[in-house]
């Protein structure tokens, strides 16, 4: 388990350095990590990274290249960090439990969360679970316990590390 008492951005930062990363990747997976918030999001567009990396800098880049990286990142632990929004966060994490499960009917119940997440996120998020057992073509049953996995995920995957602005 990790010490609550570590910084976010170091346990990534360290993480990063295990990755494999060639130096330039490396050192844009740090520079991106340095915009992950407090909550462990990116809220940072990566066309505004861009710019910042140009003129800061002087780090020529692209989109497809920021974005390779942290999907890189958000394969990180905590699962979940270096997600945009709330959903992406979601997903990231209902994906890394459907690859380290492989219980039969919990990994129903994963694939269900998954689609709810992807396909169905303002029903799911406005609580409308009459309407996505419908969509879904699915029991009651088997819906609440695909919010069941849902429920049990971390919508702010830095809780549990110190502040790193503190």
């Amino acid at each position: 388990m990790i010490s609550t008492q570590e910084n976010l951005h170091d346990y990534l930062a360290w993480q990063a350095r295990m990755f494999g990363f060639n130096e330039e990747e490396l050192k844009l997976a740090e520079i991106l990590i340095e915009y992950i918030d407090d909550d462990g999001y990116l809220r940072r567009e990566p066309s505004a990274i861009i710019d910042d990396l140009i003129f800061a800098q002087n780090i020529d880049t692209n989109e497809k290249e920021i974005l390779a990286i942290l999907a890189k990142i958000q394969t990180f632990e905590p699962l979940g960090v270096g997600a945009r929004n709330l959903q992406e966060c979601l997903l990231i994490q209902i994906r890394g439990k459907q690859k380290v499960n492989n219980v039969k009917h919990l990994q129903k119940s994963l694939r269900i969360a998954e689609l709810i997440l992807e396909e169905f996120f303002d029903e799911f998020s406005k609580k409308h679970y009459i309407k996505l057992q419908r969509s879904l073509n699915i029991t009651e049953s088997q819906l609440k316990s695909a919010l069941d996995e849902i429920l049990k995920l971390n919508p702010k995957p830095s809780s549990g590390y110190v502040d790193a602005h503190q």
